[in-house]
């Protein structure tokens, strides 16, 4: 963690009431006889937490700060743990663990972490709730007052009855009894020189490390000791009624401060603080630091009258654990509230630091206010102040200028006296005067709402630069003059208007959305560019052209009121939310590069910082005033808030991030290395901390898991992040914290997150082997499917071919069939057919062979001849007759 360099020293100046103890001198520089306070700006911010924002009880009876910067807090409804923004509360309700809600000790351990001690049970804790140790048995009728743990690691336990435990690798054993028959309380423990010295209300008894002899007691008196601090080379004690004792090396005790200069002081509350102070508070509310040659003690008058049980004191806070009022966190402001019995509770408006070196302090009701080493003197309606409402100031020619709502005021600061007013009832109306400005050739020029631009000449005769009608009848808020005579008038929607001689010059556009053309502020950088603050962010203009910073690159707010260079090389600006100091090399740079990419690094400053109001004014002019010491007096709702740019700011680089808990399932774990998260676990929790006292609420955090996402996501203010369903693999969790506009460093976390035995890498080769068996299988299944398919259409085809054929060849024989029987049929009437001429022929024939005399047949030879002729033609027209039929039975 990276340190402040601001002294705590402040811390014990910040409260309003002081007084000092003259000690008597008990030993050799303890304490100093003579004392001295050192003169600075008192001013404390105070914040409280108890029941009703995070604490159990309003109740606190013991507090220490772990090695990782968390403050533990021991209450009667359980243990809590503070970052300065959250509280964790512990109890056996949300950490079965633990054996009992209420705890009133805390004592840190010496190999880091810090024990709680409860009625009967003992708490390591370590980030977390790390042990529990059940000690019932032994505290059966008693219960534990006092613990302390040596370099071995064992545990010294004294009760309430005097009795003396041992406990070592998970053994009690009991040591000794004190007092015999009469009451002896054990309050506390601490080693020196090898003895454990033993704080009882009967005295101080001294025990060897060893335990080989009984122990010795310091001193004959029966001192009521509550608390042993070892401070340097020294051992303080509080003495009940007795005052604050030391034990010298030869274990005799001498009195520091009797108990008569420290009346009502809670001896169990002494502390060891920063730089070795030693700190303690009493039963009415006073807290006292005892430190170097000073005893101081100081009042808050928020927790007067009510018992500070417990003090805690770092570097640059004061922890103050209260009986009723719960947790008090002070810190020495950073800027300072102007005290004033009636301005520091006023809406303030323009502030104008007078050449007489008079303040004048304008209100937004109650009129005006001269402050200088005379007091304070009010101009208000009585006084001739016909408006109350103060917008503008201006010293012209040894008078104060006012602009108001309703008219603009002449008052002769000599006399105090309003010498002149121009209303808005004149031949020549005025109304709200939004600016007043005097310029380098001894003009006062002044700006008119809806009425556009006006100057007073050396003859104090109003007069009007010629402008376009747009521009001569609108509003301007601010006004600049530069090295050479430039005027520029920043106004609402028109942009910046720019005059030299009464003549405009230019008008220079502005890149911003319509309810973001108001320009509130103008000022030049050593180049010459032009910035300005306005409702859109700050401008440059550089290079012809115009560059925009706003809030999501580091800018306060969007809506910039105000810009101001200090004599440190810083410029300021202020906002609704605070003011912000920045580097002037920052703005340089982002000139250089105007990169969406960019982020400001820079300094905010806010109600936490000791502003009465963080919200500053704006529509008013002045917005800032800068007196002859180089402070800056801004005006807020509440009050002035005074800035001295000249101090040592707090360095506010803080380093105190931690990752804390993972939680999936029904397991809670510490983080605290690489993270893995069990196979089987579809979502879990991851919360982390970040350790800031000072500021928290400026805070913000972004996220981003590489591995599955390169974006940052913002988380505001949470401090959790959940996951669900993230597949198998290692991310990197990266988260970063803008804080205080600086962004810091970036905190990693790996994570791995196991797969189940279906989502390893085994499994998946498996299952794509046997995917790939499977895929072989239906491949070679389908195939051989479609080839028996392919094979059945074909055997089909086939079997259907040989059917048709089969069937066609049956048709065909019956066909041949039909056609032989016609045949035969045919043949048999072509047999009768042909038979008979041929008969007939064959018997002419024969009859001619055999027979010369024809005459018996009664035929002469030539009419055989002639039957034989035509029997034969009848046979030749039979056979024709089958050859057609026998064609026709082929067809």
């Amino acid at each position: 963690m990276k340190k402040f360099t601001l002294s705590f020293y402040f811390v014990a100046l910040i409260i309003a009431n002081f007084s000092y103890i003259q000690i008597g001198r008990a030993a050799d520089d303890f304490f100093l006889s003579q004392s001295s306070l050192d003169s600075g700006m008192i001013n404390p911010v105070i914040r409280f937490w108890n029941n009703t924002n995070g604490l159990p009880h309003n109740t606190i009876y013991a507090m220490e700060k772990d090695e990782f910067g968390f403050v533990w807090i021991a209450t009667e409804e359980g243990l809590i743990r503070f970052d300065g923004s959250e509280t964790k509360v512990f109890t056996r309700e949300n950490d079965p663990k633990l054996k009992e809600n209420a705890y009133y000790h805390l004592f840190p351990s010496p190999k880091e972490g810090i024990w709680a001690a409860g009625d009967y049970s003992l708490v390591f804790l370590q980030k977390n709730i790390y042990q529990v140790i059940d000690c019932f048995d032994i505290f059966e009728n008693t219960w534990m007052a006092a613990l302390l743990e040596d370099e071995d690691g064992s545990l010294w336990i004294g009760t309430r009855h005097g009795t003396l435990y041992h406990y070592k690798e998970g053994l009690f054993e009991k040591v000794l009894s004190l007092g015999g028959e009469s009451t002896v309380l054990i309050n506390d423990f601490l080693i020196d020189r090898n003895h454990l010295l033993i704080a009882t209300n009967k005295g101080l008894y001294k025990l060897g490390l060893q335990k080989k002899s009984p122990p010795e007691k310091v001193g004959s008196e029966d001192l009521d000791i509550v608390k042993l601090i070892k401070h340097k080379s020294e051992i303080i004690l509080g003495v009940h009624g007795g005052g604050l004792f030391q034990l010298d090396e030869f274990f005799q005790l001498h009195l520091l401060i009797p108990d008569s200069e420290l009346p009502d002081f809670n001896y169990g509350s002494l502390s060891l603080g920063h730089a070795e102070s030693i700190w303690g508070g009493t039963t009415d509310g006073t807290v006292i630091q005892f430190t170097g040659n000073k005893v101081i003690k100081t009042t808050l008058d928020e927790i007067a009258d009510f018992n500070v049980r417990s003090v805690l004191a770092n570097e640059h806070h004061l922890f103050i654990g209260t009986g009723g009022l719960g947790l008090a966190v002070v810190h020495q402001a950073e800027v300072a509230q102007f005290k004033h019995p009636f301005l520091s509770t006023q809406n303030i408006r323009p502030i104008l630091m007078a050449n007489d070196s008079s303040k004048w302090i304008g209100t937004a009701s109650k009129g005006l206010y001269r402050i200088d080493d005379k007091g304070s003197t009010a101009f208000g309606m009585q006084q001739g102040l016909k408006n109350e409402n103060i917008v503008s100031l201006a010293e012209w020619k040894g008078n104060i200028y006012v602009g108001t709502r309703g008219g603009l005021f002449v008052i002769d600061p000599n006399s105090n006296q309003v010498i002149k007013s121009y209303l808005p009832k004149d031949d020549f109306s005025i109304g709200l005067v939004h600016t007043l400005f005097t310029s380098k050739d001894g003009k006062l020029w002044f700006t008119l709402g809806g009425k556009g631009i006006y100057y007073f000449d050396q003859d104090e005769n109003i007069q009007q630069p010629s402008l376009p009608e747009n521009l001569s009848s609108s509003s301007y808020l601010s006004v600049y003059e530069d090295d050479q005579g430039l005027l520029y008038f920043g106004a609402i929607d028109q942009g910046l208007v720019i005059l030299k001689d009464g003549l405009q010059q230019e008008t220079l556009k502005l890149p911003l959305l319509p309810g973001e053309q108001i320009i509130y502020a103008i000022t030049k950088d050593k180049d010459g560019d032009l910035w300005l603050g306005t409702q859109g962010g700050l401008l440059v203009f550089h290079n012809g052209l115009w560059h925009g910073l706003t809030r999501s690159q580091g800018l306060i707010a969007n809506g910039i009121y105000s810009i101001v260079k200090d004599n440190q090389d810083h410029i300021w600006i202020s906002s609704n939310f605070g003011l912000q100091r920045i580097p002037a090399s920052e703005l340089l740079r982002f000139k250089a590069n105007p990169s969406p990419d960019f982020y400001l690094n820079s300094t905010l400053f806010d109600e936490t910082q000791g502003m009465g109001n963080e919200e500053t004014n704006s529509y008013i002019y002045p917005n800032v005033a800068v007196d002859s010491k180089g402070q800056l007096w801004y005006p807020t709702i509440r009050g002035v808030t005074i800035v001295d740019p000249s101090k040592s700011f707090a360095n506010r680089s803080y380093q105190d991030f931690q990752w804390d808990i993972v939680q999936y399932g029904d397991s809670i774990l510490d983080i605290s290395g690489d993270l893995e998260i069990p196979a089987g676990n579809n979502w879990f929790i991851i919360k982390f901390s970040h350790i800031d006292y000072l500021n928290p609420d400026q805070t913000v955090f972004y996220y981003r898991l590489k591995g599955l996402k390169e974006d940052w996501v913002s988380l505001g203010q949470k401090r959790e992040l959940l996951f669900s369903n993230l597949s198998p693999g290692n991310y990197t969790l990266e988260v970063r914290s803008l804080s205080f506009g600086n962004q810091e460093k970036i905190h990693q976390l790996n994570i791995r997150v196991t797969p189940l035995f279906y989502q390893t890498l085994g499994f998946k080769i498996i299952l794509a082997s046997i995917l790939l068996f499977f895929i072989a299988f239906i491949y070679r299944f389908t195939l051989e499917r479609r080839l028996g398919k392919k094979l059945e259409e074909m055997v089909a085809i086939r079997s259907k071919e040989l059917h048709d054929s089969n069937k066609s060849l049956k048709n065909s024989l019956l066909e041949i069939e039909q056609k032989n029987q016609a045949l035969k049929e045919i043949n048999w009437q072509q047999s009768h057919m042909i038979r008979g001429p041929l008969t007939e022929a064959m018997g002419l024939a024969n009859l001619l062979m055999k027979f010369d005399n024809y005459t018996y047949v009664k035929k002469s030879k030539h009419e055989i001849y002639e039957r034989i002729s035509s029997a034969l033609e009848e046979l030749d027209v039979v056979v024709r007759e089958m050859n057609e039929k026998s064609e026709n039975l082929e067809k």
